[in-house]
Formats: structure tokens, sequence, C-alpha cells
């Protein structure tokens, strides 16, 4: 099964849409989660989606590292990409477990004795923890699958899939603050739900694109490949966020969890003017992955 080979303008407009659709979700949303649930609150929220974020790192590089060889294999035989796709896909469910474990214990070391949270608030963010920690291997189930639909340039149902996923990511949380239950053991057991049925749908996707047998095939020779690739872009991945989220660890430390909703809320916004840049970047990926 060849891969197609979609124009990169295309893929590129298609990727744009991707990024732009939650870019305005964010813009309507912010307002409302601030009246929902506060400033404070919605500052130690950012504070834990910036530590899933940074514990992404667990993924050992794999997304990538899938993508890359998942396109270079684009003439290859089916079964060839299946080995790639279900051994990156059981080596991130491992790493996922391992980083969330080891993000439970730090994130109660760091809400206990680093940030500045009131009592209560810090009560929440403690008792939160378990579920952030399941959060971790479905971030990273996620990045792996988002990975081989890239490498089979399938942007639009990448896309799709990610919109879908990003919207129940922001509105089932914010369906549960108006149900009442704004604690945050609640707002975060909200967005994994949506979280989940993401991977559900991505994983249907990659059963389409890639496409995948019942049958598990596991590719242990390319293990190392993918361990030697996914290494670098794992170092990328402990050095670049340092540069980009330490500012607001930071702040949380120093001045506390309002200011750094301040901070975040008009940062995001900014940020979202790379889309553009970082939409052609997707698109070309896959094409220079096939390219000797």
């Amino acid at each position: 099964m060849t891969a197609p080979h979609p124009r990169i303008a295309r893929s590129t407009l298609i990727n744009l849409a991707g990024a732009a659709i939650p870019a305005v979700l964010l813009l309507i949303t912010v307002p409302i989660y601030l009246h929902l649930i506060g400033e404070a609150r919605y500052g130690v929220l950012a504070i834990v989606w910036l530590l899933l974020g940074y514990f992404g790192v667990f993924d050992l590089g794999f997304g990538r590292a899938v993508a890359n060889r998942i396109a270079a294999l684009h003439d290859a035989t089916a079964e060839e990409r299946q080995g790639i796709f279900w051994t990156g896909l059981a080596i991130s469910a491992v790493t996922g477990l391992i980083g969330g474990a080891i993000l439970y214990l730090l994130g109660d070391w760091l809400f206990a004795h680093v940030f500045h949270i009131s009592g209560s608030l810090r009560i929440e963010a403690e008792n939160a923890m378990p579920w952030l920690a399941s959060a971790l291997p479905l971030a990273i189930i996620i990045s792996l699958l988002a990975g081989a639909l890239e490498g089979r340039q399938a942007f639009l149902a990448l896309n799709g899939a990610q919109i879908f996923g990003t919207v129940l990511y922001q509105l089932f949380p914010l369906v549960v603050a108006y149900a009442g239950w704004i604690t945050l053991p609640y707002l975060i057991a909200a967005a994994i739900v949506g979280r989940l049925l993401s991977v559900l749908l991505l994983f249907a996707l990659s059963y389409r694109h890639v496409p995948l047998s019942p049958r598990p095939r596991f590719a242990l020779n390319q293990v190392k490949s993918l361990l030697h690739y996914g290494g670098w872009i794992t170092v990328t991945g402990l050095v670049g966020p340092l540069l980009t989220v330490f500012d607001r660890f930071l702040i949380g430390a120093k001045v506390g969890m309002v200011a750094v909703t301040a901070y975040t809320v008009p940062y995001n916004l900014v940020m979202r003017l790379s889309i553009l840049p970082a939409s052609l970047q997707t698109a070309l990926f896959p094409r220079f992955a096939m390219v000797d």
C-alpha cells in the first residue's frame, strides 16, 4: 500500500487549520475558565499542564522516530510499518507508566514545598496528582499515534482527531465546573476523559492508515534505530522546554498562582503566532524522511 503524496501547500493549510481552531477555542474558553474556577485555581491548572507537557520527554522521542521510520517505509509492505508501530506503542506505554510514577512523586514535592499555593488549593493539587500521573501515559501514546499518522501524511485525519481531542480536553472540564465540581481532581479527571477518547479515535485512524492487522506485529530489530533517533529528540525535549516554561515555574515559586495566570494567558496567545511555520514543518517532515 503506497502512501499518497498530497501537495505540500494543501498539507500545510490542513495543519494550519488544525492549529488555528484550538487557538480560537482557547480565546473563547479562557475567560469562562477564569470566571468559573478563579485566577488562582487556573494558575495551578496551568502549572499542572506544564508539568504534564515537560514529562512528555518520557516518550523518548518515539513519536518523531515512528513518524520518521513510517515515512521512510512509504513504499514498503504494511507488515514492516506495523512492526514499527507496535514496537513503538509498546515501549511508549511502558515509559509512560514509569514517567507517570515519577511525576506523581515529584509533583507532590513541588506543590508541597516549591510553589506558593494556599492551603486548600495545595490540598486540591496533591489530591489531583494520581489523575495527572495517569494522564501522562495517555499523552505519550497520543504522541506515538500522531507520529504514525504524520508518517503516512494523513494530515486531514490527524488534525481532525487532534481538533476533536482538543475540544473535549477544553470543554469537559468546563462542563464539570458548570455542574459545580470546580476542584482540581474533578477538572483534571474530566480532561483525561477527553484525552482517552482522543486516543481511541487516533488508534482507529492509525488502524486504517498505517494500516494495521488485528494481530500485533513487533520488530525488535528496530528498537535500536528508534532509540538512536529518539534519543536526539529527547535531548531537545529536555533542554528546549526549560527555555520556554521555566519562567512560569519561577513566577509560581516566587510570586504565586494568580501571577502565573496573568503571565500565561497572553504568553499562550502570542505563541500561537508560530502556527504557520510549524504547519509547514509538519508537512515537510515526512517528505524529507522519504529521501536518502
